[in-house]
């Protein structure tokens, strides 16, 4: 594991990234999942973390996560790995409430993101009581929506309906219709 909130030490984690990549045989596809935090460490070091990229075969691709707030839509604008980004799409998390009503919908960093060649998509809700039963069980959610999985048969089905969700969404965005560009 690579700690990538470390803007005091951005280049230093950009090299253990590489490395652990490195390390691991250069997988198909890398997922890194990073804190808001973490977008310091990330932007002070996007060119040559991009250019570096390149280099082994990846394209970068963001999912920019997006809250009702003005500073999840101001910080995209912000992001020099995103502006940077082969593909990138922001997504209105709905857990914290109605698209409609997030600050990203009348901020002018939404159509700097367009020009830019951003997408957009939204990531659906998931009921508190599922949401829950999968903070309960850590995993894939694809595993836990499966039969047989340790959550009831009604919570795998809304699991199951999100999971289906965000691939039709924000994952086809990122990754195209099959999962390939």
């Amino acid at each position: 594991m690579v700690d990538l909130a470390r803007p005091d030490a951005s280049e230093e984690a950009v090299i253990a990234l590489f490395e652990e990549l490195e390390g691991a045989g250069l997988p198909d596809v890398v997922v890194v999942n990073t804190p808001a935090s973490a977008s310091a460490t990330l932007d002070r070091q996007a060119s040559v973390l991009v250019e570096a990229a390149h280099d082994l075969g990846y394209s970068i691709r963001v999912a920019w996560m997006l809250g009702p707030d003005d500073a999840s839509a101001a910080l995209s604008g912000e992001s020099e790995l995103c502006r940077l980004a082969d593909r990138k799409v922001a997504v209105v998390n709905e857990r914290f409430g109605d698209a409609k009503r997030f600050a990203w919908n009348k901020h002018a960093a939404r159509q700097s993101w367009a020009a830019n060649g951003g997408m957009e998509s939204a990531l659906p809700a998931l009921t508190d009581r599922a949401m829950t039963a999968v903070q309960d069980h850590p995993g894939r959610y694809s595993a836990l929506a499966a039969p047989g999985s340790p959550i009831s048969t009604i919570t795998r089905k809304y699991v199951g309906e999100w999971v289906r969700a965000a691939h039709e969404g924000p994952v086809a965005l990122l990754f195209g219709e099959d999962g390939e560009e």
